[in-house]
């Protein structure tokens, strides 16, 4: 024999622990689902929900199908197990009538794997479009493989039936014993074919597997995010509103001019109706209320100009974080799409080692062949491998999709369906980009600060005098709002738009001015 007692309990063991670890993953789905329904949902944990798997269904790379297939021979196997020492032909034949529908099960999944082969085909432009020559031959060469291993099987398949059906016709002409053993040799061959087209299926199925390309770069993800995002834009509206707030309060230190008019007329006598023009009077008069006593609309055009350039700040500041947020999102989405290929390539290898690790267990052994200690430890580290794999591929792809959702969201390009769920379709860029170039709010003007603040508040935005340390000039109040005011209550101009703001000197060059204020 080539394994002993001691490798079989190992691998009864193994069954066992990951029985286990199978147990405690339903109740953590469990736990999962109910604390969904009551803290998310709002509803009582007990009400029935059923999952719909179609979302993960192409990860399934072992398919019930096949999986039903091998359980029928494990159970034919464990029939022949409990058959008594001396057997009849009677109790040999429902075992081959047994074996032969397994085989004509598995002759009818092949149009299964045939159908994984088509989709396979449909995928392989995707696949290879952003591929460099060398992987697509890489991957050409690989799917030839597993396309000659196909058909060998099928031809495998196709030559079982005469073997079968020739010990069903000896089976009264020569010992039983005989047929048992060419029993237990044809359904050990058998099952090698069928793990072999189990292995082969989920190599096909992990080709299949393929994620929507993402062609965006930094900028213009940035682009349609200010075009489409609406708390952005609610921001702008707000800087707006801000800007023009600034005029509004401008226009409360401009001079008051009324004309006013006022007259009656009286009646005569004890009649109310008979008026008189001698008994009336008419006046006409002009209010001036100069540019004098202005300060309490002094400090509110103050703190229009300040909140105008911190809501700016606020502004610029959001629009960063966000052109943050999104240059990891994509850079994240590129991390992803390459770990999906090392994933898959994992995938690959443990399929082959499972393939290679039970071809090793079934091989016979010469008699003088030392018997190999480590075959069981090999298939159990082989399956365990190609479990983990698999799980970690369909890990980082269920990872894309949900970085690709936050994406679209961040951009404000998600669209929803009647029931609050994501449409997940290509996307055409261009038809959510904006008709016309979205600019940057402008900033204060220098000179509108220095005159709003007459009496030494450095400017907003020093220039290249400042380095000499002089103090800013003292302006009379009347004098130096009167510009800006008068062009601000200017009804032609635009309320918002952008003003030319002189270069910002370095800001080592503006501390002597300051201190100079300050002393």
């Amino acid at each position: 024999d080539k394994i002993d007692l001691v490798q079989v309990d190992q691998f009864r063991q193994s069954i066992e622990t990951q029985r286990a670890q199978l147990l405690q993953s339903g109740i953590n789905l469990e736990n999962s689902i109910e604390s969904y329904l009551t803290g998310t949902l709002g509803l009582p944990p007990d009400l029935p929900v059923a999952l719909d798997d179609a979302f993960i269904r192409p990860f399934q790379l072992v398919t019930p199908g096949i999986t039903r297939i091998q359980a029928r021979f494990n159970l034919i196997q464990d029939e022949i197990g409990a058959l008594p020492t001396e057997i009849t032909p009677e109790q040999l034949a429902p075992i081959l009538d047994a074996l032969d529908a397994g085989r004509l099960e598995l002759e009818a999944y092949l149009k299964v794997v045939e159908e994984d082969f088509a989709t396979l085909e449909a995928k392989l432009p995707e696949r290879t479009a952003r591929m460099t020559p060398a992987e697509i031959n890489a991957l050409q060469n690989d799917l030839g493989k597993v396309g000659d291993k196909f058909d060998e099987l099928v031809g495998l398949i196709a030559a079982a039936p005469p073997r079968l059906a020739a010990i069903r016709q000896e089976l009264g002409s020569r010992p039983v014993d005989e047929s048992l053993s060419d029993t237990l040799t044809w359904m050990r061959d058998f099952q090698q074919l069928v793990q072999a087209v189990s292995l082969l299926q989920a190599r096909v199925r992990l080709e299949a597997v393929t994620i929507d390309p993402l062609e965006l770069d930094p900028v213009t993800a940035l682009t349609i995010a200010r075009a489409n995002r609406p708390d952005l834009m609610n921001n702008r509206a707000n800087l707006v509103d801000s800007w023009r707030l600034i005029a509004f309060n401008a226009n409360a230190l401009l001079s008051d001019l009324d004309v006013t008019f006022s007259g009656d007329l009286s009646s005569v006598g004890q009649n109310p109706a008979q008026f008189r023009g001698p008994t009336g009077h008419l006046s006409a008069g002009l209010q001036l209320d100069g540019p004098f006593t202005r300060l309490l609309e002094r400090n509110n055009y103050r703190q229009s100009l300040i909140d105008y350039q911190q809501s700016r700040r606020q502004y610029i500041q959001f629009e960063d974080s966000l052109n943050l947020s999104t240059r990891q999102t994509l850079r994240q989405l590129e991390q992803l799409r390459t770990n999906l290929e090392i994933q898959r390539r994992a995938v690959t290898i443990s399929i082959q080692r499972v393939d290679l690790t039970q071809s090793d267990l079934n091989r016979p052994i010469a008699p003088d062949e030392p018997r190999g200690d480590t075959v069981v430890q090999n298939l159990l580290s082989a399956l365990n491998d190609l479990r983990n794999t698999q799980n970690n591929f369909m890990s980082v792809w269920l990872n894309y999709y949900a970085t690709r959702m936050v994406l679209m969201r961040d951009l404000g390009v998600m669209e929803l369906d009647d029931e609050g769920r994501w449409i997940d379709r290509p996307i055409d860029w261009s038809a959510w980009m904006p008709t016309e170039a979205i600019e940057m709010p402008p900033s204060i003007p220098r000179e509108w600060m220095e005159q709003a603040f007459p009496e030494g508040i450095p400017p907003l935005a020093p220039t290249d005098d400042s380095e000499q340390g002089e103090p800013a000039e003292l302006i009379e109040p009347s004098q130096s709002y009167r510009p800006q005011l008068e062009r601000l209550a200017d009804r032609r101009e635009p309320l918002y738009r952008p003003l030319p703001v002189e270069p910002e000197a370095p800001r080592a060059a503006s501390e002597p001015r300051r201190t100079e204020r300050r002393r």
